[in-house]
């Protein structure tokens, strides 16, 4: 999937259950140098930033108002095998960067769940459910084998 443009969109159309656990892995190759760029964007009605997963001098994931970073360069313009792991239970997370783990802890959204019936973007932030894209903030590069498992 080649994102080379501003206003890109690509939806995810599958219904997207509640989740107590998440394992989202992708190859990206970036375009240019981005001082943010999405990865992936869920929306819903009650948070526009449900999960936030995206490229800022590093690997940053945003859920549900809390943050977790891992420094590395992403924005080379060599594919990179993106993968990052969330569990509910004690808030296990994780980071992962061409098979390699580069950060993690516990305590990140414990006890908590991911809203389910929103809207999964790829490649483009969404400041309104499937809405309000803000073209600074878009993936210009490309994506490929994506997944999004419920488990960690």
């Amino acid at each position: 999937m080649y994102l080379m443009s501003k206003s890109t969109d690509v939806a995810v159309m599958t219904r997207v259950p509640e989740l107590s656990a998440l394992t989202a892995c992708m190859w990206v190759k970036t375009a240019e140098r981005h001082s943010f760029a999405t990865l992936i964007s869920y929306a819903v009605p009650s948070n526009t930033n449900e999960l936030l997963l995206f490229l800022t001098s590093g690997l940053r994931l945003d859920m549900k108002g809390q943050w977790k970073k891992s420094q590395g360069i992403f924005d080379d313009g060599r594919w990179h095998h993106v993968c990052i792991t969330w569990s509910s239970h004690g808030g296990k997370w994780a980071h992962y960067k061409d098979g390699t783990h580069i950060n993690g802890g516990m305590g990140f959204n414990t006890g908590k769940q991911l809203i389910g019936g929103g809207s999964l973007i790829l490649g483009q932030d969404q400041d309104g459910v499937r809405s309000k894209y803000d073209v600074n903030q878009a993936l210009k590069g490309q994506i490929g084998r994506a997944s999004c498992r419920e488990r960690v």
